[in-house]
């Protein structure tokens, strides 16, 4: 009887521990989670191991202890401890992405394709992650071709004393201080006493940094913080200098996506107090430019999402000219794509660029990516990915080339970092030249000019004979033949003409006949417009340079019905496409443009009213730019409707009123705001011939007085 109390109570005390353990472990995984779902990564981990401890055999918080290494950049630990929860729970998805993350930053290619490949099997569509992942396929295809390329620089991590868990990003070499480098961080402000100089008050926001390199050692070193009238409790992020490098550019906002543009114009480690000033130009209100880069005094390049654009972010330069800050000018199509490109950095010669994009040919996120513009050809080549070691899986920003041309800075949030982003530096194999020497002209887009101006030129329009060119409209009776032979052949004329003159500008007009709405015709008209484009690509032009506009059936030349039948002829004159070409001065080109010979008994007062009305300066109105039809009632709003796109786009601009002045314009743009078209704007045009406001000269002003209200609106 005894021995049965005694087996009793060892018993009860068993269950008893065995059920405070359970309670214990119950805790810690609730607490881990707590921390895993706040991404506090480091306590969750602790917190993952010690139950891991406690008990050995439970697998099942093994998915987010594997989530949480990945994210504290410990690839090995990640990828053992998603195996072993995989291989209980194969139809998790979040374990086959992570499994397939951790193999894409472990450059494990083929391994990470056939996890994201599962994934995309067992996953349907509408998963927020299932377009991102086919992209991540392709970049993993990417990435097994530049893997075996030749490396043209080795990259290395600035250090643990500059760099932190938190984010170090845009890196900026000093002008004047040599070994210097100054940066933006959102990591705690050390108040001990690296420096005498140094801010009160601690803060996690992003702030401006500069560190030194150590004589001692050869390595930066600790960061520490700008004087306290340009750290302030709002964002700040610092982008460069002038060229004596008494002037510095930042930006200040609520966020790094959020801020205006500032300049401070002392020393910033003076001990009087900066004079900041507010940026005194529209451009710099734009409250999507990011990652500005000062390449000269007078240019300045960055990024933003802008109407005009090509989809996302694109870079844009900007001149100071005649007095004032001109209006921002899309690097064109060569450089900008649907995706976003970012952070650019024009070295010295002002015709290499680089910037980072994150489109389907980088092997990661956001890779660095060059390009070259060619002064004999003006235009850009095709961007090239700088390849391993500078890109990884990861994201790599902010790309600053030295001013030796050896060294390189930029940010990246490679898995081998100490967390978010970190400093890298870059040494290149061979001294990128075009650092050494300034070029003439000094900056890419005064190219044309410059050439147009040179003796060298005008000597070889001497040699040439003045061409003869007689372009005629394209007619088409579907969408099948718009590329017929004869079209064809005038199309290659053009290209012909293109190549030879590169300053050239081509311009298609189309017109319609249909019996569908006049807003579903324009977008039709459009789509059939990018035959022509995609075929003057194909042949070697920049689609940049060509220009589309549809007018759909708005505007007929012939009757479409007579006597009360269907007119064969006048339905086959109203489907044609009219040409005109633009940039022709002072080039040997003498151009006729044949007009098509409409009957009296056919013929229509539309068109010919439509001619006189876009002939010289008219105004009209941008409602909306899409990659898509735009589905509103547009033609209630006025008949006169336009689509304009530029090849290679995909891009549609939807234009609504015709007006012969500025302020009627103005009278209409104000009501369609009141009508909740809060974004439009008004858009001059001479000869039918959009105007960008930073091309217009006080010649254009002077035969045309009233561009110059729009101008100095």
């Amino acid at each position: 009887m005894g021995r049965l109390k005694f087996t009793f109570v060892v018993l009860l005390l068993i269950c008893s521990n065995l059920l405070i353990g359970q309670g214990t472990a119950n805790k810690v995984r609730d607490e881990a989670d707590r921390y895993f779902k706040a991404q506090e990564y480091s306590k969750a981990i602790q917190l993952y191991e010690r139950l891991s401890l406690m008990n050995s055999n439970n697998t099942d918080f093994n998915k987010n202890l594997g989530i949480s290494y990945f994210f504290s950049n410990r690839l090995q630990e990640a990828e053992t401890s998603l195996t072993k929860y995989y291989n209980v729970h194969k139809e998790d998805l979040d374990a086959v992405y992570y499994l397939a993350c951790a193999a894409h930053h472990e450059l494990k290619f083929d391994l990470a394709i056939d996890f994201y490949k599962y994934f995309l099997s067992r996953s349907k569509p509408s998963n927020p992650l299932y377009k991102s992942v086919i992209g991540d396929i392709k970049r993993c295809g990417v990435a097994k071709k530049i893997k075996y390329q030749e490396e043209l620089a080795i990259s290395e991590n600035s250090g643990p004393k500059v760099n932190s868990p938190a984010d170090e990003i845009n890196p900026t070499w000093s002008p004047n201080h040599n070994g210097r480098i100054y940066f933006t961080a959102n990591q705690e402000i050390d108040t001990t006493d690296r420096l005498d100089n140094l801010m009160s008050k601690v803060s996690d926001d992003y702030n401006m940094f500069g560190s030194e390199i150590q004589i001692d050692n050869g390595l930066l070193s600790y960061a520490y913080p700008l004087n306290e009238a340009l750290n302030t409790p709002e964002v700040e992020q610092i982008y460069g200098f002038n060229e004596n490098g008494k002037l510095l550019y930042f930006g200040r906002g609520q966020s790094l996506t959020s801020l205006s543009l500032y300049t401070e114009d002392l020393t910033i480690l003076d001990d009087e107090s900066p004079s900041i000033n507010k940026f005194d130009a529209p451009f710099g209100n734009d409250p999507m430019l990011i990652d500005l880069y000062p390449f000269s005094d007078s240019v300045l390049i960055f990024s933003s999402i802008r109407p005009e654009g090509f989809g996302g972010y694109d870079l844009y330069y900007v001149e100071f000219k005649d007095g004032r800050w001109k209006d921002p000018v899309n690097f064109g199509d060569k450089i900008n794509s649907e995706f976003d490109e970012r952070a650019p950095f024009l070295s010295k010669d002002g015709r290499t660029l680089y910037f980072s994009s994150n489109n389907f040919q980088s092997v990661g996120g956001y890779d660095i990516f060059s390009a070259y513009y060619l002064d004999k050809d003006m235009e850009w080549t095709n961007v090239q990915n700088m390849g391993f070691p500078i890109n990884s899986p990861g994201h790599e920003l902010f790309f600053k080339l030295g001013f030796d041309g050896q060294k390189s800075l930029f940010s990246s949030d490679r898995k081998s970092g100490f967390g978010g982003y970190d400093l890298y530096t870059g040494f290149f194999k061979s001294i990128r030249t075009e650092q050494n020497t300034a070029a003439l002209p000094d900056v890419f887009f005064k190219v044309p000019e410059f050439k147009l101006n040179s003796q060298e030129y005008q000597d070889e329009v001497l040699a040439n004979k003045i061409t003869a060119l007689n372009i005629e409209p394209l007619y088409y009776t579907s969408d099948d033949n718009v590329l017929q032979p004869k079209n064809k052949q005038q199309l290659d004329l053009l290209v012909e003409i293109g190549k030879r003159f590169p300053t050239t500008i081509f311009n298609f007009m189309i017109n319609s006949e249909s019996s569908v709405s006049p807003e579903i015709e324009l977008y039709f008209g459009i789509k059939r417009s990018e035959l022509i484009s995609n075929y003057m690509i194909s042949k070697g032009i920049s689609g940049n340079r060509v220009n589309l506009q549809s007018v759909g059936s708005l505007y007929p030349i012939a009757k479409n019905v007579l006597d009360g039948r269907p007119s064969i002829s006048g339905q086959n004159l109203n489907r044609r496409v009219e040409i005109s070409i633009n940039n022709i001065d002072s080039l040997p080109l003498k151009i006729t443009y044949k007009q098509p010979f409409v009957s009296d008994l056919l013929k229509t007062s539309d068109g010919s009213k439509f001619k006189r009305r876009i002939n010289g300066l008219s105004y009209r109105v941008q409602i909306v730019s899409l990659k898509q039809m735009y589905n509103g009632d547009i033609y209630s709003l006025s008949p006169d409707l336009l689509i304009e796109s530029q090849g290679g786009s995909g891009n549609y601009r939807y234009m609504t009123g015709l007006f012969p002045t500025f302020a009627d314009a103005v009278d209409f743009q104000t009501i369609l705001i009141k009508n909740g078209l809060k974004d439009a704007f008004i858009v001059p045009y001479i000869d039918n011939v959009r105007l960008i406001k930073s091309t217009i000269s006080e010649s254009m002003m002077n035969k045309y007085p009233d561009l110059r209200k729009y101008y100095l609106n």
